[in-house]
């Protein structure tokens, strides 16, 4: 009997939405549907933030692409930018010379669906270790507690040990070879390092194992995902109105961060994705 289950993509900020509140994973990633709200509020702000982020993630891959740091900051007008822009420069000088890939999109099969996930940029270093840096424009850096649970601090690191030997034409990546650093070019301290390892490794695979169990139990039962017990998410949803759950979003705060995963426009055509079969 065929499965009724569809093939989805999960990146980290889908598998982030299951975990937040079910029902928004379905809304968005199984019926695709779009709601004309704002994540957070106020609108200009959020727009500004956005705007920002997404500039100086493309500063970062022209700059890893070769094009000189001084040529680039002659087209920087907006003095925060600039500002982060300079705090970056000197720190990302001693990466470049490194065998790199910025904004590079990789994906690996798992029960029938695809994790993916576009990186910052992704080193190997002369050492045979491997690092992964993503970018973070929030004004404020959160604390620890709060970055070593999000998806995507687990998520990078698994899909590059699957997909790192494709990538680097190598032997697949160990666990314990593998850094993910988040690095925030407005913090005295920018830098956030998070080691990999086997045990980790092993854990996140029974964590991804379970969680994609459970999307599909509810797709195949035609269960309605359930919505979270925990209102507060609702203020940073754009689905909050159409679940009866508030009209107004929450409140955009220094420690917010924009999700530059933007996969949309990816369409997901196998040739713009590196991913390994099995």
């Amino acid at each position: 009997m065929k499965s009724n289950i569809p093939t989805l993509h999960l990146s980290q900020s889908n598998l982030q939405d299951f975990k937040d509140c079910p029902r928004r994973f379905q809304l968005k990633v199984i019926d695709n549907i779009s709601w004309p709200a704002a994540y957070l509020e106020p609108l200009s702000l959020l727009e500004k933030t956005t705007d920002l982020g997404n500039k100086f993630h493309h500063l970062c891959q022209q700059y890893f692409s070769g094009i000189d740091s001084g040529d680039l900051i002659h087209n920087i007008s907006n003095p925060d930018l600039r500002d982060m822009w300079e705090n970056f420069v000197p720190f990302a000088n001693d990466l470049r010379d490194g065998n790199l890939f910025t904004e590079i999109i990789l994906s690996t099969p798992m029960l029938g669906h695809h994790l993916i996930a576009k990186y910052d940029l992704v080193i190997k270093t002369s050492d045979d270790k491997f690092v992964i840096y993503d970018w973070k424009t929030s004004t404020k850096k959160p604390s620890r507690t709060q970055v070593i649970q999000r998806f995507q601090t687990f998520l990078y690191p698994y899909i590059l040990v699957k997909t790192g030997n494709s990538l680097f034409k190598t032997d697949q990546p160990s666990p314990n070879d593998i850094d993910m650093i988040y690095w925030y070019p407005l913090s005295s301290d920018p830098e956030e390092i998070f080691p990999y390892s086997e045990i980790l490794y092993s854990e996140n695979a029974d964590q991804l194992t379970k969680l994609i169990m459970e999307i599909n139990n509810f797709i195949e039962t035609g269960e309605v995902f359930p919505l979270t017990e925990d209102h507060s998410l609702c203020q940073k949803c754009i689905y909050r109105s159409l679940c009866e759950r508030g009209i107004h979003g929450g409140e955009l705060d220094l420690f917010t961060e924009i999700d530059q995963e933007n996969l949309s426009g990816v369409h997901f055509d196998i040739n713009n994705i590196i991913e390994n079969k099995f």
